[in-house]
């Protein structure tokens, strides 16, 4: 085969010492060929820079460039063959700001990687495959900063409801009817740091008692939760959503819910249901009323003098706080049920307290008792207003306990336990902006990053500031009579 080649020198490049000649071949001016792919030329077959090829019946011929080396000097070698000279153990790697030496292998969150000749290599760590069964009290997660999932020991829940009744956070129940003030739960060590007392007072009936508000310290700051939905952070009401340095205070599902920078959730329904959530890092911390989660049930009941007791009413007393209780008013009757010779008015809480036995609890009574909210679901019913759904807090309270089995009891209807009352000039909607206008801040619903809740949400045109929807030219005012 002839060729006849026109090519030129078009540059020289110098690197490391060592100077290269490198071929530019003009497009048009090389010779035909007749055999694809790769083929030798004798003018530039001793330069490895260049590789020729025979693409379309045409001679064409490439030039390899070579790029900067990550080594020093004495580490550059010129392998035969080969264009460009290379570090001696490869070239070095960089991931967020540090430098890994060829071959070097470092972890980088759950990936694996290496540096393979300046090119960072990475790939996913598996996890084994084996089915995982967790014991009771723990659940399968994956914690933050680790990759795969393992049995993690689940949070805590106290729970008071009811008149009132208590579910201590080692699921213990037990009814105390004081009408005082009582420390709920406290870190025992250090109760300014967390610290919650409950007021109780008497409702209907002398013989029994419900929780008025709940004084909550978060590191040294004082949160009031009051009737009403009220709440007072330091003596001063706020309007929520709130925000403070270490916790914020929301409203969700028609409840207020603090949360607290150290894993500590505290939900308030502005009646008489209160449930306290803590971490598992609590665990054997803790004293009041809620026990001292420890595991063991059996022994929740430990006064403020660390020995044990054997009865709920000495219990209870055990953790009283302040000198002063409210006393029932004149008006208050024994309740009705507890007259033998009244069997209607029991009747009928028995009648509306057997909703819990219903398939729609089926599958929760599988895995939790039903008898000891059947029972406190009698005794709210027998100390009930005649306006108001006293069995609602019982079922509640059982379909939350649930849920914690990750078993959900569909059951609520519009009429029993349904949709809630609202304030005048709002309305109750299924997906509501969890971010509610008010005075301080009546856009907030428009820049909501949170996913919709189900509540109560004013009008158009209205704000709402100290539970209640008022017209947002009023706000001026009503925030400076406010300070």
């Amino acid at each position: 085969m002839d060729w006849i080649f026109r090519a030129i020198v078009f540059s020289i490049v110098v690197f490391s010492g060592c100077i290269d000649e490198a071929v530019a071949v003009l497009a048009g001016t090389l010779a035909k060929c007749d055999v694809e792919g790769s083929i030798d030329v004798p003018m530039v077959a001793d330069n490895p820079c260049i590789r020729c090829f025979c693409r379309n019946s045409m001679v064409v011929c490439d030039v390899e460039k070579c790029g900067p080396l990550d080594c020093s000097l004495e580490d550059i070698i010129n392998p035969p063959g080969e264009c460009c000279p290379k570090c001696k153990h490869g070239k070095m790697c960089k991931m967020e700001d540090i430098t890994y030496a060829h071959g070097q292998t470092w972890r980088h969150g759950c990936s694996q990687c290496e540096c393979v000749n300046g090119e960072n290599v990475c790939r996913v760590v598996p996890c084994e495959k084996k089915q995982i069964v967790c014991l009771q009290n723990f659940e399968l997660k994956t914690p933050a900063g680790e990759c795969c999932p393992r049995c993690v020991e689940r949070e805590s829940v106290c729970t008071v409801f009811g008149d009132p009744h208590y579910r201590t956070y080692d699921g213990k129940m037990f009814d105390f009817q004081g009408n005082c003030k009582y420390t709920l739960t406290k870190l025992c060590s250090d109760e300014a740091a967390f610290n919650i007392r409950v007021r109780n007072h008497v409702r209907l009936y002398e013989n029994y008692a419900w929780t008025k508000m709940a004084a909550v310290q978060l590191n040294k700051t004082r949160i009031f939760l009051l009737q009403r939905m009220l709440v007072r952070v330091e003596r001063k009401t706020v309007d929520l959503p709130y925000e403070h340095d270490g916790f914020n205070i929301t409203i969700e599902d028609m409840s207020i819910v603090v949360r607290a920078s150290n894993g500590i959730k505290i939900v308030w329904d502005g009646d008489s249901y209160l449930e306290v959530t803590v971490p598992a890092k609590l665990k054997t911390k803790l004293c009041g009323l809620c026990g001292n989660y420890n595991g063991d049930p059996s022994d929740d009941f430990i006064g403020k003098n660390g020995k044990r007791v054997h009865d709920s009413k000495e219990f209870g007393d055990q953790w009283r706080v302040g000198g002063k209780c409210l006393k029932p008013n004149r008006s208050n009757k024994p309740s009705p049920c507890l007259n033998p010779s009244v069997f209607s008015h029991k009747m009928l809480a028995h009648q509306e307290c057997s909703f819990l036995f219903t398939p729609a609890f089926a599958k929760c009574r599988e895995v939790l008792p039903v008898r000891p909210y059947y029972k406190a679901c009698v005794t709210d019913v027998c100390d009930c207003p005649s306006n108001m759904q006293c069995s609602c807090e019982a079922l509640i309270a059982y379909t939350k306990a649930c849920a914690r089995f990750n078993i959900v009891a569909e059951w609520k209807t519009p009429h029993f336990c349904g949709t809630p009352k609202c304030i005048y000039g709002s309305k109750y909607e299924k997906c509501m902006s969890a971010c509610l206008r008010t005075c301080e801040n009546p856009t907030a619903d428009r820049n909501c990053n949170r996913p919709c809740v189900p509540g109560c949400e004013c009008a158009p045109g209205l704000v709402l500031h100290k539970n209640r929807c008022v017209k947002f030219s009023r706000c001026k005012r009503l925030l400076q009579k406010r300070t």
